[in-house]
C-alpha cells in the first residue's frame, strides 16, 4: 500500500471527508517532505563535517611530516659550525701564563 493509500485511509478513520480530507492528505505530505529533505541536509552536513575532518587530519599529518623533516635539516646544519683556530698549547718554557690566559679568554669568548 502507498503512502498516500494510508493516508487516506487515516483520514477517513479520522472522520474527515472531501476538502477536510484533501487538505489532511496535502499537510502529511508536506510535513513528510520537510523531514526527508530535513534528513537529506543533515547527512549532507555530516558528510561535510567529515570531510572538513579528514581533510584537517591530512592536513595535521603534513605539518607533522614537514615538522620532522625540518628538524633533521636543523640539526644537520646546526652541527656544521664553522671551525674555529684551535689554541695552542702552553709551553712553560717560551710561553707566559698572563698571555697564554688572555688567548684562552678570547677564544672562549668567540666560541660562544
Amino acid at each position: 500500500m502507498s503512502d498516500l493509500e494510508n493516508l487516506f485511509q487515516m483520514g477517513e478513520k479520522s472522520g474527515l471527508s472531501g476538502e477536510t480530507l484533501l487538505s489532511f492528505i496535502r499537510e502529511r505530505e508536506e510535513a513528510e517532505r520537510k523531514e526527508r529533505a530535513y534528513e537529506r541536509e543533515e547527512r549532507n552536513r555530516e558528510r561535510e563535517f567529515k570531510k572538513l575532518e579528514m581533510e584537517r587530519e591530512i592536513e595535521m599529518e603534513r605539518l607533522r611530516s614537514g615538522s620532522q623533516r625540518g628538524d633533521s635539516r636543523t640539526t644537520s646544519e646546526s652541527g656544521t659550525k664553522a671551525k674555529l683556530p684551535k689554541l695552542p698549547n702552553f709551553d712553560d718554557k717560551r710561553d707566559s701564563m698572563d698571555a697564554y690566559l688572555k688567548r684562552f679568554e678570547r677564544f672562549a669568548e668567540s666560541a660562544g
